[in-house]
């Protein structure tokens, strides 16, 4: 049924997604690995094609989002910033995930589709007014930290519902 969360899903770990987008040392992949290690999960990188074990949320940024179909097929969880919603195969396999799950974009970004982010459901969407593909605010440093306090603080509550008990927790 769309927009229903099937199974229950606990994760175990985080793996990042590599990106030819962005860079692995970029400051959402940077503070979400110490994210997951703050919330005791062990973080791992891994190629555009990732090979998984266990239950881990997939976390990626820009083309990393081309994993959304490992995600589908395994039922796992995904944190993507910056996805790819003008493929579609990306778009598709973000539609299809049952999983919980968060995106985090700007409507200026060229890859960013707002039409595809409203059909997202059960997924939680950050849709932003101001930023380009990389969520920074132009001539705006101030402003580009406080969305990276914003996405991180999102990733948080999703991660803490995710990790507690294997369960997902309303």
């Amino acid at each position: 049924m769309p927009g229903t969360l099937t199974g229950v899903v606990g994760i175990d770990s985080m793996v990042i997604v590599e990106s030819d987008s962005y860079p692995i040392d970029g400051p959402y992949l940077w503070y979400l690995r110490l994210l997951g290690r703050s919330e005791g999960l062990p973080v791992t990188v891994a190629g555009p094609s990732p090979a998984v074990t266990g239950r881990p949320v997939l976390v990626g940024h820009g083309t990393a989002s081309r994993s959304a179909s490992v995600a589908v097929e395994l039922g796992l969880p995904v944190v993507y910033i910056s996805p790819r919603l003008d493929e579609p195969d990306v778009a598709a396999a973000l539609a299809a995930l049952r999983a919980p799950g968060f995106v985090a974009g700007a409507i200026s970004d060229p890859h960013w589709d707002r039409v595809v982010a409203a059909r997202l459901n059960p997924m939680e969407v950050l849709q932003l007014p101001t930023g380009d593909e990389r969520l920074e605010v132009e001539a705006d440093p101030l402003a580009s930290l406080e969305v990276v306090v914003r996405v991180i603080e999102r990733c948080r509550s999703l991660l803490r519902r995710l990790h507690r008990d294997g369960q997902i927790v309303r």
